[in-house]
């Protein structure tokens, strides 16, 4: 009986070796598969980082974009106001013309009748 000892304890040796090694290779299986979740992972979290700095320019672009309307409507409501002045004072002045040339005419009209009282 003694004798089947030293084969049994091989046995189990062998056993547990095997056992072992099979321990090791499912655990580097498993490291493997982290290690390649992790760098998809990071992948991603790129990936997710860019298109978060995109959206980060473009809400940017869309505030300088609103900012430059609202001055350039601040510029057109001034420069309608200040057209609307102009007209204003252009329609005096026309005014003031006319008034002119008909007291020209008038004057000249006085002038050529008194002329021609003197002929």
């Amino acid at each position: 009986m003694f004798y089947f000892r030293p084969k049994l304890k091989a046995a189990k040796a062998e056993a547990s070796k095997a056992e072992t090694e099979a321990k090791k290779e499912r655990h580097d299986y498993l490291m493997e598969r982290v290690n390649s979740m992790e760098e998809l992972y990071k992948k991603q979290g790129d990936a997710l980082d860019e298109v978060r700095q995109e959206v980060i320019n473009l809400k940017k672009e869309a505030m300088v974009r609103e900012q430059v309307v609202n001055e350039l409507t601040t510029e057109v409501a001034s420069l309608k106001t200040e057209n609307q002045a102009l007209k204003e004072e252009n329609k005096t002045l026309s005014e003031k013309v006319e008034k002119m040339e008909a007291e020209v005419r008038s004057y000249r009209s006085t002038t050529t009748t008194e002329s021609k009282k003197k002929k």
